[in-house]
């Protein structure tokens, strides 16, 4: 964790963790018994010459929930620089879904070296295991917007989580928790007034259970409309899940408000050469904001496992057309990481330096720092390097 002890201060790294690597009985219902995100890792094509597909863990297909599978995860992760895994949550039908990896595997692996927060990914879920290359998507999981759905979600949060030893609190003391999506809020939970109200009751709530203050931190980032709006709806830090440096699509914001490049059209390009960028987006977030932001630096990227076959042109999924990251090498993810840190010292106040990490193990993204056959512990590697340094050194 950082330190201000005469003033070497190190940065915190959190990594976000995604939970879809253990079966669950929702998943053995919607799709086969025993199905987790291995089986798309493990059944993806090449799109091109010289495209990695299939994506080979040197760890092999591990179930996250087994407490020792995690317990190695959790030493591999402390031993290279990170002190937060933080868990991308999801609440349908009014119970937590895909929570194995935390619930079984985390909190029962009997380690400390590692702190976990909680990523509410407040988005319905779509049949997209692996997306049809063709036709409609069919929405599997709808989010739950009512007063009644963020009351029971406040309280659990409260029992199994913020009032857990290992849940990560600031230097401050303020239990950290994010949302990914505060324009669903507004949208579908009574406009503005509605994501204030949730906001203010989760924050009552946790008061009134003896635990302190929350944090609350937005990972949409510059997808959110008007950013000015974030600090006056509650939110007190802002970050994104992923940034690229680039726009992804034409409706991407960054296109019109920052003059990025535009590869929407295209099917697969450089990590190098993009980390001015990068840097770019999160200067601009920070002073839309007005809040804290927090830089966040994405491994890989190449959601193409995700996609039934190669797209053509109708396709109209979420994943397959987004654009591919050849050289995502341990190399330029460590001038990422070393510009991140940069950035977060550059802006520290009275908040620790934190850097976040797209991601731990998001392998059907390609966002991961868990090893694999190509690179090995490559990135963990070039991580533990930067991190390891005061910032002043960096």
């Amino acid at each position: 964790m950082s330190s201000f002890n005469e003033n070497r201060i190190y940065p915190t790294v959190i990594a976000y963790y995604y939970p879809g690597f253990h079966p669950t009985p929702e998943n053995d219902e919607l799709l086969y018994p025993g199905w987790t995100e291995w089986d798309m890792v493990r059944a993806a094509k090449p799109h091109y010459d010289g495209h990695y597909q299939p994506r080979l863990p040197l760890w092999g297909y591990e179930d996250e929930s087994v407490p020792e599978v995690m317990a190695k995860k959790i030493a591999t992760a402390a031993a290279h620089g990170i002190s937060v895994f933080h868990f991308v949550w999801y609440w349908y039908d009014r119970c937590p879904f895909m929570a194995g990896a935390l619930n079984n595997g985390f909190l029962s692996a009997n380690c400390s070296d590692v702190r976990f927060a909680l990523l509410w990914a407040n988005h319905d879920r779509y049949d997209g295991f692996p997306e049809p290359s063709e036709g409609p998507l069919k929405k599997l999981y709808e989010t739950d917007y009512t007063s009644k759905s963020f009351e029971m979600l406040s309280d659990y949060w409260i029992e199994h989580y913020f009032s857990h030893p290992l849940y990560w609190r600031l230097s401050d003391g303020k239990l950290f928790v994010s949302i990914h999506l505060p324009s669903e809020l507004i949208e579908r939970a009574g406009g503005v007034s509605g994501c204030q109200w949730f906001i203010e009751i989760l924050r009552q709530k946790v008061w009134m259970a003896g635990l302190g203050e929350l944090h609350i931190n937005t990972t949409q980032g510059h997808y959110f409309g008007d950013l000015s709006q974030l600090a006056p709806l509650g939110f007190d830090s802002v970050t994104n899940y992923c940034v690229l440096g680039y726009c992804e699509s034409k409706d991407d914001p960054l296109c019109t408000r920052l003059h990025l490049p535009d590869y929407s059209s295209l099917r697969h390009l450089p990590y190098a050469g993009h980390v001015d960028h990068i840097v770019e987006t999160w200067e601009y977030v920070r002073q839309a904001t007005g809040l804290p932001y927090f830089p966040v630096v994405t491994v890989g990227r190449d959601c193409t496992s995700r996609v039934d076959g190669i797209p053509g042109e109708e396709y109209v999924g979420r994943y397959g057309n987004r654009p591919i990251l050849d050289d995502a090498t341990p190399h330029h993810f460590q001038q990422s990481m070393r510009a991140a840190v940069r950035f977060a010292s550059d802006h520290i106040s009275t908040q620790e330096p934190l850097v976040f990490v797209n991601s731990w193990n998001e392998w059907t993204e390609g966002a991961y720092l868990e090893p694999d056959e190509r690179y090995g512990y490559g990135h963990l590697e070039a991580l533990r390097q930067i991190v390891q340094h005061p910032i002043s050194d960096i």
